[in-house]
């Protein structure tokens, strides 16, 4: 026990190899009240949760590349829940995620890597990256690649041949489901591109068409219309509760989840036993790592965002890397390779239970 301690001290005192990643509960639950204080109606917890500060959670996150490399890092708490991101102020909101990396920045930390709605403020308000002296990556570069290689791995196993599938991508606009059109673009992919917005959707797809004349690309605002006429279906929009139900897909539709929350709600499985869902973007580390907190994922499976920052952090690559709405595909297709040179890998057996 005395050398394992020396053994973390010594990684804790080496700051080049250090890292902090930012969370966010999902559901009130997650923080893990005490018990007299779970009395308390949630709508009062939930608005007392404005007040609450951002804070390091102690537990010692420690990663292994197959090369040998070992990092440390440590999760720090930004407590609001999903709707509150969506409901904020932008001024609220960028305060309190410069305040969480100004947590982080406390410690050992050389890179920060945005979780969850944290790094669409991020995205959103890119100029707050200047008050931050830090590193920093949304880690949604990598987040990008695991999402279009677990697809490919999936639809292999089922043989479905992505040169004629229909694909629809839910959230299109949004930072990463921009940049999963960009990268199957550059296959004849047949696109369905699913926002809100259809301004934006326009937008998306004349810059696709420029990046492959010979694409098929159609537009549609409604998910539940865009879901139904997919064979594959990639689910990445920012909505705060799901926006399709598992009733809603094409028969042996497969469906790539990367949102959090979720943004297919699973319901009663049985109905559905033809479609191929999976939670996307998440990745397997070969060598193995701790988190020493639940992030309700399987054992040794990790999210493609704090992936990002692990990697980063094993090549000493301290520096801004995946910011903004639009992402690099050469940084996509630079930190795939890296991660898979350190035995990070695309995991798709994950049914995410709701």
């Amino acid at each position: 026990m005395t050398k394992e301690k020396d053994r973390l001290k010594s990684y804790e005192n080496n700051s080049q190899n250090t890292f902090s990643f930012i969370i966010h509960p999902i559901k009130l639950s997650d923080l893990n009240f005490p018990k007299f204080l779970r009395v308390i109606p949630d709508a009062i917890s939930t608005q007392a949760l404005k007040m609450v500060k951002p804070f390091m959670i102690s537990n010692l996150i420690r990663a292994r590349s197959t090369k040998g490399i070992e990092v440390t890092g440590r999760f720090v708490m930004c407590p609001l829940l999903p709707t509150q991101f969506k409901q904020m102020n932008t001024n609220f909101l960028v305060s309190k995620v410069l305040k969480s990396c100004r947590v982080a920045q406390k410690g050992y930390t050389k890179i920060i890597g945005l979780g969850g709605y944290t790094s669409i403020v991020c995205d959103k308000n890119i100029k707050m990256v200047e008050d931050i002296s830090t590193a920093i990556t949304t880690g949604n570069s990598l987040t990008v690649a695991m999402v279009i290689e677990g697809c490919l791995k999936v639809a292999k196993s089922k043989n479905i041949r992505f040169s004629t599938a229909n694909i629809a991508i839910i959230g299109a606009t949004g930072s990463i489901g921009s940049a999963c059109s960009k990268l199957l673009a550059e296959s004849k992919t047949n696109l369905i591109l699913c926002a809100p917005r259809i301004a934006r959707l326009e937008k998306l797809k004349k810059m696709l068409l420029k990046l492959n004349g010979s694409l098929r690309v159609t537009v549609e605002t409604d998910a539940r219309v865009a879901a139904s006429n997919a064979d594959i279906v990639i689910a990445a929009s920012s909505a705060s509760k799901a926006l399709l139900s598992i009733e809603d897909f094409k028969k042996n539709a497969i469906v790539c989840d990367v949102a959090v929350p979720a943004n297919v709600a699973l319901g009663d499985r049985s109905k559905r036993p033809d479609v191929n869902y999976f939670k996307g973007g998440l990745v397997k580390p070969a060598a193995g790592i701790y988190l020493g907190l639940n992030i309700g994922l399987p054992s040794n499976v990790i999210y493609g965002c704090l992936a990002e920052t692990i990697v980063l952090a094993f090549e000493r690559r301290f520096e801004n890397y995946s910011l903004g709405r639009e992402l690099s595909i050469q940084k996509i297709k630079e930190i795939d390779k890296i991660a898979t040179a350190h035995g990070f890998l695309p995991f798709t057996n994950y049914p995410f239970a709701n």
